[in-house]
């Protein structure tokens, strides 16, 4: 069974068994297909970074972005990698949008300022990780000794997840020779 559904593949790209049925995918064929109906023009977006295959549509006729799960009505999205996850937001500020449907909460009608703010955030982060790294003798931190200086004012309950996104930072940090 072909199931007409649309995406960017995923690096293990490969046919699913669901529901006791075969079903395959059809993959776009490159970055910034256009997809056009009558009074719409959809411009599909390559935004890894959430996932290694996340899209992101943009509505021309509205300078809308359909961000999926990139970036979210409210809080922060999660992210499998933090490097492509900073060029996304920033293909996405670049085209300026006046607003976001977002995949989970509500529409975003001040959509440069959350995206800015979204990249703001993880830059404030990385900076606060290698202020850390670079006070004091050098040596070798785990993600955790980072979260006890960087994240010190939050409840250590919360210490765990806190250091998921400092490993992530600093994953990103490596691929950019920075550390």
């Amino acid at each position: 069974m072909c199931v007409d559904f649309r995406q960017f593949p995923r690096v293990s790209a490969a046919d699913e068994e669901i529901g006791g049925k075969h079903l395959s995918y059809s993959f776009l064929s490159k970055d910034e297909e256009v997809f056009k109906t009558e009074g719409a023009t959809l411009r599909a977006l390559y935004t890894p970074g959430h996932t290694d295959d996340h899209m992101a549509l943009f509505l021309e006729e509205e300078n809308a972005v359909f961000s999926g799960d990139c970036v979210l009505g409210e809080g922060t999205a999660v992210f499998e990698d933090l490097f492509d996850y900073m060029k996304s937001l920033q293909r996405l500020a670049d085209l300026n949008p006046t607003r976001i449907y977002p995949g989970h909460g509500p529409v975003v009608e001040n959509a440069k300022k959350l995206l800015d703010d979204y990249i703001a955030h993880r830059n404030l982060r990385e900076k606060q990780i290698l202020d850390v790294m670079e006070s004091g003798e050098p040596r070798e931190y785990t993600a955790m000794d980072l979260v006890k200086v960087i994240y010190k004012d939050t409840p250590e309950s919360l210490h765990l997840a806190a250091a998921g996104n400092v490993g992530h930072h600093l994953q990103k940090l490596q691929k950019e020779n920075r550390i």
